[in-house]
């Protein structure tokens, strides 16, 4: 179960951003999107929403690449290169 995502340096994401999947301690979260985890509440589900060019479809291709690492790391080489598309920074 995915409790928290975070994301540094990732093609549009160059500042860290958290996806938390903790539930607010107030009531305005339906009882039925929640589940109970020893003391936390966390939610079952969760939009994700924005303006154009905000980094949604990022943020998606972000938690892709850490589960295909996940799944592939037994395969890694030591000194081999991460497959990931960092955050470009331009010099003018």
């Amino acid at each position: 179960m995915l409790i928290e995502f975070r994301v540094i340096n990732f093609r549009s994401f160059q500042d860290e951003q958290v996806l938390s999947l903790v539930a607010a301690r107030d009531k305005t979260t339906l009882r039925r999107n929640c589940t109970t985890v020893g003391k936390l509440r966390l939610l079952k589900s969760a939009g994700i929403y924005g303006a154009n060019a905000s980094g949604k479809s990022n943020l998606i291709k972000a938690i892709g690449t850490m589960k295909d690492l996940v799944e592939d790391s037994a395969g890694f080489e030591p000194d081999r290169e991460l497959p990931v598309t960092p955050f470009l920074c331009l010099l003018l």
